[in-house]
């Protein structure tokens, strides 16, 4: 890893800012060696299960995978181990749709199971549920607002006739009223 990495700001080295920068997730993509390029499959501390990226396909078992420096393809039968000194910088993080579609190709390949960067269906599923209710809510007090308001309307229409009311008896006492 880039030692320049390593350091803060202020050029001292801060071992935490490293560690949150070399912390390889499944799905990432990151430099490995001199030229080559890894996708992280799974992290396993001080080193991950990867697949080598290469620039053209080898042979028909090979998977396509589209990253921001084009197609890369790998060979899901070649699931290695990378110590993640040797890695390099972080580069992107393929879709999820795509890492499933690497994770299911190594499966088939190894006839084992891996587990899945997947968007979380029930945490989704309750956001959802809460955003619906939150609408629900929000609709109740524009509603609540709307009567409010035709209350306060209906209150202040009654209050300027109380007062025309009153400024035309306290004309009448005063002796400016007509008719007496």
């Amino acid at each position: 890893m880039n030692t320049e990495l390593k350091k803060n700001a202020e050029g001292y080295t801060d071992p935490t800012a490293a560690a949150t920068l070399t912390q390889a997730e499944p799905g990432d993509v990151w430099g490995y060696g001199p030229q080559d390029m890894c996708l992280v499959i799974k992290n396993h501390g001080p080193f991950s299960s990867i697949l080598l990226l290469v620039d053209s396909c080898g042979g028909p078992d090979d998977v396509k995978i589209m990253t921001a420096k084009g197609p890369k393809y790998t060979d899901p039968r070649r699931l290695t181990y990378g110590l993640h000194r040797k890695m390099g910088r972080y580069l992107e993080t393929v879709s999820v749709e795509c890492f499933d579609h690497v994770v299911t190709a190594v499966e088939n390949a190894l006839d084992i199971y891996l587990p899945r960067k997947k968007a979380d269906t029930q945490d989704m599923d309750k956001l959802l549920g809460d955003l619906d209710c939150m609408s629900e809510q929000l609709d109740d007090t524009v509603r609540n607002l709307r009567v409010e308001r035709q209350k306060a309307t209906k209150a202040q229409n009654q209050l300027e006739l109380l007062r025309d009311m009153y400024n035309e008896l306290l004309a009448k006492v005063m002796g400016g009223g007509d008719g007496e």
